[in-house]
């Protein structure tokens, strides 16, 4: 009996006729680039010192009607454990039913060539591992229950990883590859899923509430496609035996696509579902999102301090927000009062300053101070731009006695205007214009005005805004709460 050898020596086969069956010359070529097809896509596992090379009977017999052919690997080499990675086929064969022998030899399919040759193709992936070695301890395969029936998919990462890049609109929803539940015991869980085949199969799996398809037309599912359609290999089957250790070239694989539902597409691809995912919790570095988000049980933040947050359009916020920096806005674009105090006090933090307040007599122009006292223990919340100042209920010495008093202006740690102008604080309590410094936060208010003037909003001007100030004497005491956006 003759030995064949395939180009790159992964193969030595013989070929044997068991039956009635003519094998012509077109058989035994067709029979060769088969081989030599695998030959040219799989290196050995590096481990092996010398060449490696599998042994293959190939032979034409008697099989059941509906069989195309089948394979059966018969030993296998192994490294340390006889388990998925480290165990390779020795030798094994091929048999090729006599009675669909011309058929296959004699339909050429759309990509030029024979039916015959694309189920070679198929046995000899079986041959290589494909399926084969699915049951071995150490597979990457995971059970899951359907409906109370166990079923299968494979999670090595090449194949899962080639998988999920034919149908990256909803990759983030894949686990693994389903594999075949459906055909008897010569296809179930030995072959990836087929997906719609007739009333043989079903593009039904569903794992973890998702869909994941079958791979169709591709060379290594069960079934192989009506005329004239091509049965492509693809990166798929190569990430089969890389995840076995196999060296493959992903350059010489046909085309192939996984078609999928365009309702069901738009249905998945959102950014709710995918943020669901746990795999994909603190990884969105940059992303551009259009449309709604929506968050739920958990945050939406930025881990580094140079990190931002843009939003383009509206935002709304149902609960309450933390921040930790400074939020900018354009002051320009604030309606007056559109920030009410009982809508941030509580949701910002403290911070402890001195202040000092000047008492003047009314005809002391000149700046100088009558008497000065620090005092320590005011605090004031701080949003941006946004400044809420609450003075606590401080002593100021004789403020109320004598005639002509004044409290003139009080000095914060932030400029409550940076304007040169002499009357850049607008209209004063009376409605009139102050003539008060640049740094002035508050313009003059006498004792006596201060009384009658509560929840009165007393400063307005195109640039700077206090709103609502609580203006209460009583004795030797002053109460001054406002809120201030500052320019």
């Amino acid at each position: 009996m003759t030995t064949y050898t395939s180009t790159n020596e992964l193969f030595r086969y013989t070929i044997d006729n068991e039956t009635s069956y003519q094998i012509t010359s077109e058989d035994y070529a067709i029979i060769l680039a088969s081989f030599n097809k695998w030959d040219s896509l799989v290196t050995q596992n590096e481990r092996f010192t010398n060449t490696y090379t599998i042994d293959v009977s190939f032979s034409i017999a008697s099989l059941g009607n509906g069989i195309l052919g089948g394979a059966q690997v018969l030993t296998a080499y192994y490294f340390d454990t006889y388990t998925f990675g480290n165990s390779y086929t020795a030798n094994g064969n091929i048999k090729m039913n006599e009675s669909y022998m011309s058929y296959l030899r004699t339909s050429i399919r759309s990509d030029n060539q024979s039916a015959l040759y694309h189920v070679l193709l198929h046995e000899i992936g079986h041959i290589l591992g494909i399926g084969t070695y699915w049951n071995m301890n150490g597979s990457p395969v995971s059970s899951y229950s359907d409906n109370g029936v166990t079923k299968y998919y494979y999670t090595g990462e090449n194949a899962l990883r080639e998988y999920k890049s034919y149908i990256p609109e909803i990759s983030h929803t894949i686990i693994g590859l389903p594999i075949e539940d459906n055909g008897g015991s010569g296809t179930q869980n030995v072959h990836p899923e087929e997906g719609k085949e007739g009333t043989a199969s079903s593009d039904n799996r569903y794992i973890n509430g998702y869909f994941h398809p079958g791979l169709d037309n591709e060379l290594m599912s069960g079934w192989m496609e009506s005329f004239p359609s091509s049965t492509p290999l693809s990166r798929i089957s190569l990430g089969f035996l890389e995840d076995m250790g196999f060296g493959v070239d992903y350059n010489q694989v046909d085309n192939f696509e996984i078609n999928l539902e365009e309702n069901y597409i738009k249905n998945i691809y959102n950014m709710s579902n995918w943020l669901d995912l746990s795999n994909n919790a603190n990884t969105l570095k940059s992303s551009y999102v259009s449309g709604f988000v929506d968050i739920k049980g958990g945050n939406l933040r930025t881990r580094d301090s140079t990190d931002h947050l843009m939003i383009a359009g509206d935002a709304s916020f149902n609960q309450k927000v933390y921040i930790g920096g400074d939020i900018s806005w354009n002051p320009s674009n604030l309606a007056n009062n559109s920030i009410p105090i009982s809508a941030v006090d509580s949701l910002i933090e403290t911070s402890t300053f001195d202040f000092t307040i000047e008492k003047k007599t009314l005809d002391n122009n000149t700046g100088d101070s009558v008497t000065t006292t620090t005092i320590a223990g005011g605090y004031y919340y701080k949003i941006g731009k946004f400044v809420y100042v609450t003075y606590p209920r401080l002593t100021i010495a004789n403020l109320n006695s004598g005639t002509g008093c004044a409290l003139h202006s009080v000095s914060l740690p932030f400029a409550a205007a940076q304007k040169s102008s002499g009357t850049c604080m607008g209209a004063g309590i009376n409605g009139v214009l102050q003539g008060t410094e640049k740094n002035h936060g508050i313009p003059t208010l006498t004792c006596s005005q201060g009384a009658s003037k509560i929840n009165t909003e007393f400063l307005i001007h195109s640039e700077v805004n206090v709103y609502n100030p609580l203006l209460s004497v009583s004795g030797d005491y002053l109460d001054i709460t406002f809120n201030y956006i500052a320019q």
